[in-house]
């Protein structure tokens, strides 16, 4: 029993046979990670000033938690608790905070009302259960694209191992900072580490026609999100000069609408433009989405998109349009009202 004002600290150890809170249901942020061998004192939370995040702590701790955590391997029996955690960080992705793969999540820093997590990887012995999303983060273009390689492939096994059919997995990548996918920001090349080959490099043309020496990275089966940080947790941390990873009740994250206006003048569009830059020069093709046959969508949130690539020549007059993202490939259906003074295009999977 960890006492009022008392804490436990857990650094640079392998735990094993670890019981993990399986309630509530969800995992609430209180629950998440407080270790069932240690009875808690009750936590409290309380609202910041930072929009969708809480500040917590625990009653009566004077600003400490009872748990610190810090470089740990977990291990637990119950692959159903493993999963109920994933699920909590799902719930709370795109993160820099979590990385979720099929049989692990690792927990970079986080702070919730009880513990304070920072590098604690969690895994389990027992039988495989279903992961809800699988999700990383990235620091640089060859990165992403290696992270979108793995996390494709990491999906295709989920879904095959999965006891329903037409398992559909979201895929989240946190974008980290300002990033783009050339080396020297021209229509070149990008990095061949995304396909697992760092001595390599491949030339692309901006016509979309993704002459690369490695194929384009298609995307089936996966709802895919890249992210950067949301303006509650970017104006934050400006204010505060500390690190995200604070949580509370609030996923902190604002969504651009897949449908309606996308102007300034629409009240659920941040005043400013994200700060977190997402250059897709020179990567015309770059991502196959599989539409027909196959289910996939990519939702970018929380980003600044700077120098989109022109167009498939085959495509032309709509090519020379780099609003349409040439970045993803796919099958393009056109609209064009011809009733109006100007016509409206409308583009669909």
């Amino acid at each position: 029993m960890v006492p009022t004002n008392g804490s436990v600290a857990l650094r640079g150890l392998k735990l094993f046979g670890v019981a993990l809170p399986t309630s509530p249901f969800p995992l609430s942020p209180a629950a998440f990670l407080a270790l069932s061998a240690f009875k808690l004192p009750p936590a409290s939370t309380g609202n910041s000033s930072a929009g969708h995040r809480i500040e917590s702590t625990a009653v009566g701790s004077g600003g400490g938690l009872s748990l610190q955590l810090s470089n740990l391997l977990i291990s637990t029996p119950s692959c159903v608790a493993l999963s109920l955690h994933q699920h909590f960080a799902c719930r709370n992705s795109p993160s820099p905070n979590f990385t979720v793969t099929p049989t692990s999540l690792t927990i970079h820093r986080l702070t919730t009302p009880t513990a304070d997590i920072v590098n604690v990887k969690l895994v389990c012995t027992g039988k495989p259960a279903p992961v809800s999303c699988l999700a990383a983060a990235a620091a640089t273009g060859p990165q992403l694209l290696a992270s979108l390689r793995t996390l494709q492939t990491q999906a295709k096994l989920a879904a095959a191992a999965a006891p329903y059919y037409d398992t559909y997995i979201p895929l989240y990548i946190h974008v980290c900072r300002n990033l783009a996918f050339t080396g020297d920001g021209s229509n070149t090349s990008y990095s061949g580490i995304a396909a697992g080959t760092a001595d390599k490099t491949a030339n692309v043309v901006d016509s979309g026609d993704a002459a690369t020496g490695n194929s384009p990275i298609e995307l089936d089966g996966v709802a895919v999100v890249i992210a950067g940080p949301s303006p509650a947790a970017t104006s934050s941390s400006a204010s505060s000069g500390s690190t995200e990873g604070t949580l509370g009740g609030g996923l902190g994250l604002s969504a651009v609408p897949t449908y309606g206006s996308t102007t300034s003048a629409d009240a659920t569009l941040p005043l400013t433009a994200p700060s977190t830059v997402l250059d897709l020069t020179g990567t015309g093709g770059l991502l196959s989405i599989v539409a027909y046959g196959g289910t996939a969508s990519v939702e970018l949130r929380d980003l600044t998109i700077r120098n989109p690539p022109l167009g498939p020549q085959g495509q032309s007059p709509w090519s020379l349009l780099r609003a349409f993202l040439w970045t993803f490939d796919f099958t393009r259906r056109w609209a064009v009202d011809p009733m109006g003074a100007t016509s409206s295009v409308v583009v669909g999977l």
